[in-house]
C-alpha cells in the first residue's frame, strides 16, 4: 500500500497493526520524524516513511501498489489531476485509490486546490470513480474511490 501526503503516519501506523505493508510519502521533513517516532508501525511490519513531494513523478515502477490512500492531501497540491494521474500509473489493474478532501468552494489558505463537485468532476474526468458524500456528520468531506481502468487514457 502506498500513502501519499502521510503527515504524522496515524493512517499508515494503524494500516501496519492491521497487516499492511505501507510505503508513506510526505514532503514534511518535521512530520515525518514525528512519524517515525510515534507511529512507526508494528514490530515486524515497520512504515517506510519516505521524504517526498507527491506532486512529482513517483519513484515507483508502473503497477506496482495493491492500494493507494490519499487523506486530506490532494487539496494541498498545484495540480491535483497530475497526483492522481502518478497514483493511478503505479496502481495494480483491479486496485483502488482511497482519497478523502474536504468540501471546499474556493481553495484559500493553505488549500491550494477547491475541492467541490465541479473541480471533482474535471480532476477526476475519465476516472472510474465514485463519489460520497457525506463522509462525515456533518457533510464537510467527500469520500471518493477509483479503481484502476486498464482502458484509461492518460493523455
Amino acid at each position: 500500500m502506498l500513502e501519499l501526503g502521510c503527515g504524522c503516519g496515524y493512517f499508515a501506523h494503524q494500516a501496519s497493526e492491521l497487516g499492511c505493508k505501507i510505503i508513506a510519502l510526505d514532503y514534511s521533513k518535521q512530520a515525518l520524524r514525528y512519524a517515525r517516532k510515534e507511529n512507526p508501525g508494528i514490530k515486524g511490519n515497520r512504515v517506510n516513511y519516505i521524504l517526498y513531494d507527491i506532486q512529482k513523478p513517483l519513484p515507483f515502477s508502473n503497477n506496482f501498489f495493491d492500494a493507494i490512500v490519499i487523506e486530506e492531501a490532494l487539496e494541498h497540491t498545484r495540480n491535483a489531476r497530475e497526483v492522481l494521474l502518478e497514483a493511478h500509473r503505479v496502481l495494480r489493474k483491479g486496485g483502488k485509490i482511497f482519497i478523502s478532501v474536504p468540501h471546499d468552494d474556493i481553495s484559500a489558505g493553505y488549500h491550494l486546490t477547491a475541492m467541490n463537485k465541479n473541480s471533482i468532476n474535471s480532476i477526476f474526468a475519465g476516472f472510474k470513480y465514485k463519489i460520497k458524500r457525506p463522509f462525515l456528520p456533518l457533510g464537510t468531506t467527500y469520500y471518493i474511490e477509483v479503481t484502476k481502468d486498464e482502458n484509461f487514457n492518460y493523455k
